[in-house]
């Protein structure tokens, strides 16, 4: 889990009690993975000659997770009296944070695997079946030595929903033989990519097509991995923009190069996303 700093403890407390924040707090790397991952709205206020830009949460709920499975807080407002408080003991800790040590420790390093078919693997060198169970999630700890066989394709999912349902997005990966992984919990990613950069196998990345999106994969993925990753969209992707959110694309910034950008596809999604003026998140794409 991150170790936070009280200051940034206070911020969070703020957001959590629905005050607003000055848009110049994205300095601060924790805020601005909170607007990456869309819990945070930038709000513009008109105050004379300038507008100002505030921060506000998107939604409490989600807000309130991330902060769980992020860095383990229970209860923030509890948190925040306990970085305030050098007296707390580890049963205070326990009850306000999964991390009683209040600390930065080590956490299980592998991630999160899923498929709806079994998937051929070689694991030291010995043949063997990843065999999907319904309901479960694999969380895989002794990655290193844990091959797909060549034909199989990774696909990342951006969202937890997506990969939850898996089996509802069949329709989409007719002709390939794909293994999922998740995004989440986020603490694992180093560990996810070493594994994709290992292996042989093609990444395919399916996440929310708007300009938030397109940035998670360039910056988390296609930097590290090359020419073995591509960024996944639906052949009928624009029929979906017709209906697309514009509070997606009003409310997020671009954080790459844009003249760097070489997938073709990604070209065209860019296209797509200036001319609607909207993006289409991934969970659209579950049907049951």
């Amino acid at each position: 889990m991150a170790l936070l700093k009280s200051t940034t403890v206070q911020k969070l407390l703020k957001l959590y009690l629905g005050e607003m924040l000055p848009g110049t707090e994205l300095k601060n790397e924790h805020l601005k993975l909170l607007l990456d991952e869309k819990l945070l709205t930038l709000i513009k206020a008109s105050t004379g000659r300038k507008g100002k830009i505030y921060l506000l949460p998107s939604k409490k709920e989600a807000f309130v997770q991330y902060l769980n499975s992020q860095y383990g807080i229970l209860d923030i407002e509890g948190y925040a009296l306990l970085h305030e408080n050098k007296n707390a003991d580890r049963s205070d800790a326990l009850q306000v944070s999964n991390n009683s040590k209040a600390k930065k420790k080590a956490t299980f390093s592998g991630f999160m695997l899923k498929a709806y078919q079994e998937i051929p693997m070689i694991y030291k060198g010995n043949k063997e079946l990843f065999i999907p169970q319904e309901g479960c999630y694999t969380f895989r700890h002794d990655w290193e030595d844990y091959i797909p066989e060549p034909h199989v394709t990774i696909v990342g999912m951006e969202n937890v929903e997506n990969f939850e349902k898996i089996s509802y997005q069949k329709y989409l990966f007719e002709g390939i033989t794909p293994l999922f992984v998740s995004r989440y919990p986020q603490s694992q990613t180093k560990a996810m990519r070493k594994w994709l950069r290992k292996i042989p196998n093609p990444y395919l990345h399916f996440g929310d097509f708007d300009i938030s999106g397109i940035g998670i994969y360039l910056n988390e993925y296609k930097r590290y991995l090359g020419d073995k990753a591509r960024f996944f969209i639906p052949d009928n992707i624009e029929e979906y923009f017709k209906y697309g959110n514009r509070d997606l694309f009003n409310r997020q910034k671009v954080n790459f190069d844009i003249n760097d950008v070489q997938e073709e596809k990604i070209k065209y999604l860019l296209n797509l996303i200036y001319q609607y003026q909207a993006g289409v998140e991934q969970e659209i794409f579950i049907q049951k």
